[in-house]
């Protein structure tokens, strides 16, 4: 198999997107070029060159239908990875270059046309081999039903929202309060499981300075720490989680910037938090029933991770997050896990996608980097095709598949 082939066989390998917000989003697929060409993300990069954006889909109105503002940021960040391969999928998905004012006019004539088209979801993911996307159960009428066939739902969890730590601190009888609390979460855990669901979108109640105490602290009727009555609660429903032996996607690795930023910068930037992943251990050794699919914003944290996966058979290595969608990112995360974990333990693709074009190109951006680093490592003859393949397919499919079906 020469190289062209090989990078087509990787490419037209079914893909598994664990995480994405199409289920949130106001509509499936695009109803214009800003759906696509005003991603966040993309449009961050866009910004570094003084494109006028503000913040999650807001641009000045002066500037919403500037086309020549685009095109010039564009431009001049053309050597960036995403900018190829925005560039690339728009060819491929609507065979229009992106070049020029005009090319966007008729960008937006075609997907005025693919957005009326009932097909046009299931059509990317026929183009993409995007097989299985996860989503909540309760999603929008908003076209996801057109490719129903390809749902895995899973459902959100908060262990203990602000709301009710607050709810608990100013009771009467604390404990009491937290044991109720306990009870609650439980019955929510056992309508996840009774309904089938066993995979959960959880956030990580325990704060990443102190890890998870040894041992459920003992709280009184009053005076306790908010900390310890997040860790008793916190116990309280791992504990259930570990007996119906549940699937956790945890999310790492962002940390919030000040209040007075928040307009600037999104909220939010990478933590390199050395302690982090360490500190995850004592769940991951008290509920060995659960499995822990991290995925992981801060690249620091990547290495930490394939470490613990190795330690605990139940860590499982998931998708790259914000600011580790970045090509170099997943070739040192693609290498650890490569050299130093069985590949059926680990899985790569999670799209954070708002339109299913999105959900395309960042897939895209995976399988090329993916084929790109498995031919490497055929050449560099740690691997011959076979092996390259099979970690391929684990990576993209095979072990979302294991642990979401099990």
């Amino acid at each position: 198999m020469n190289k062209e082939d090989f990078f087509n066989t990787v490419n037209n390998l079914p893909a598994w997107d664990t995480h994405n917000h199409l289920d949130g989003s106001t509509h499936l697929s695009a109803q214009n070029f800003l759906d696509i060409g005003h991603y966040f993300w993309f449009c961050r990069e866009l910004n570094a060159v003084g494109y006028p954006f503000s913040g999650v889909g807001k641009l000045p109105e002066s500037e919403k239908l500037n086309s020549a503002t685009f095109i010039d940021a564009l431009d001049k960040g053309r050597n960036t990875y995403w900018n190829q391969t925005v560039r690339t999928s728009i060819k491929e998905l609507f065979d229009i270059e992106l070049k020029d004012v005009n090319s966007i006019k008729a960008l937006n004539e075609k997907i005025a046309v693919t957005a009326a088209d009932t097909q046009w979801a299931e059509t990317v993911c026929k183009k993409g081999n995007i097989a299985k996307i996860t989503i909540i159960p309760t999603y929008k009428e908003n076209g996801l039903e057109t490719i129903k066939d390809r749902h895995y739902y899973y459902k959100i969890f908060n262990p203990i929202k602000d709301a009710e730590l607050e709810a608990v601190l100013s009771s009467e009888n604390q404990l009491d309060a937290a044991k109720q609390l306990i009870e609650a979460k439980q019955e929510e855990l056992t309508d996840f499981s009774n309904s089938g669901i066993s995979v959960l979108r959880c956030n990580f109640p325990f704060d990443s300075d102190n890890g998870l105490a040894s041992d459920s602290p003992n709280l009184t009727q009053t005076g306790n720490t908010p900390r310890d009555i997040k860790q008793f609660v916190g116990h309280g429903v791992y504990n259930a989680a570990n007996e119906m032996k549940l699937h956790l996607q945890i999310f790492v690795g962002m940390a919030s910037f000040p209040d007075q930023m928040i307009s600037g910068a999104h909220g939010h930037c990478s933590l390199n938090d050395t302690k982090r992943i360490f500190n995850m251990s004592g769940i991951f050794d008290m509920y060995n029933n659960i499995t822990f699919e991290i995925i992981n914003a801060s690249e620091l944290n990547s290495l930490d991770l394939v470490q613990m996966a190795r330690i605990f058979k139940n860590v499982i290595p998931g998708g790259l997050w914000w600011f580790n969608y970045r090509g170099s990112v997943f070739q040192s995360n693609m290498q650890y896990r490569f050299e130093a974990l069985p590949a059926c333990r680990s899985s790569i693709l999670a799209t954070d996608a708002r339109c299913i074009e999105w959900a395309y190109i960042k897939t895209r951006f995976v399988k090329k980097l993916l084929a790109q680093f498995l031919w490497n490592q055929i050449e560099n003859g740690w691997a011959d095709e076979e092996i390259a393949i099979y970690a391929a397919k684990q990576w993209l499919y095979s072990t979302a598949d294991q642990y979401y079906t099990a």
